[in-house]
């Protein structure tokens, strides 16, 4: 029996890329450095398109002369980063934040972001029972991310990336519709500020009983107005 020829395909190596850098597509930094303490960082997330971190003024000026990435990366303009790079500059944040509370020790540190987180978890238990509701847990983890910050008024992104940080898993329609629950049970109250000067603004206030709120369109800081007193507008 006469055998068939075994033809044998030879296929030329694959041709290796020129840079084994992976490509950097969902952070994006944009570097804002001028003369003195004129600089600015921000790092937005294209996946999720919303920005997650920024700096401005002398701590945006000491972030970058703390070279925490490549000159390449920390040149003006705006560049490519992957999870490694954003964390090295998170961290290198929080660094320059600790080192610049004079005569604060790390122990101290600790207790205190320990009180915090514990009257947020008292403030919020006290809510609840109050309105005689119980919401699902990763809601109350959420709400206790806002109950730290008793008196201030979150702007929508700043609540948005603050949860995002916080819970990487968890993408922005789904940190929305978290918030507008807690919205509608009434643990926290949403304000719509700057409608008619066509630059809106959304705040997150976790302080629910009636009062007004005094808005400053030219910086877009919205504050509780006074009980008593005169409210002086210039």
């Amino acid at each position: 029996m006469r055998k068939s020829p075994v033809v044998r395909l030879v296929l030329p190596p694959r041709a290796r890329p020129e840079t084994a850098r992976p490509a950097l597509n969902r952070y994006r930094l944009h570097v804002t450095a001028r003369e003195s303490n004129a600089a600015a960082l921000s790092v937005h997330d294209q996946t999720l398109s919303f920005p997650v971190l920024e700096w401005r003024g002398a701590f945006a000026r000491r972030l970058l002369d703390s070279n925490p990435l490549s000159p390449r990366d920390l040149a003006n303009g705006t560049h490519g980063l992957d999870k490694s790079d954003l964390q090295k500059l998170a961290l290198a944040a929080v660094s320059i934040a600790m080192s610049s509370r004079p005569h604060t020790h790390r122990a101290q540190t600790h207790r205190e972001g320990a009180d915090i987180r514990a009257r947020a978890e008292l403030a919020l238990s006290l809510r609840l029972k109050r309105l005689r509701i119980r919401i699902p847990a990763f809601h109350s983890r959420v709400a206790r991310l806002l109950f730290r910050y008793p008196g201030k008024h979150l702007l929508r992104e700043d609540a948005v990336g603050m949860t995002a940080l916080e819970y990487p898993s968890i993408d922005r329609p789904r940190i929305e519709s978290l918030l507008d629950d807690l919205v509608r049970w009434r643990v926290i109250q949403r304000i719509e500020a700057g409608i008619e000067t066509g630059k809106e603004h959304v705040f997150y206030d976790i302080d629910t009983t009636p009062h007004l709120h005094l808005y400053r369109s030219q910086t877009g800081e919205l504050d509780d107005a006074p009980d008593t007193g005169v409210l002086r507008i210039d």
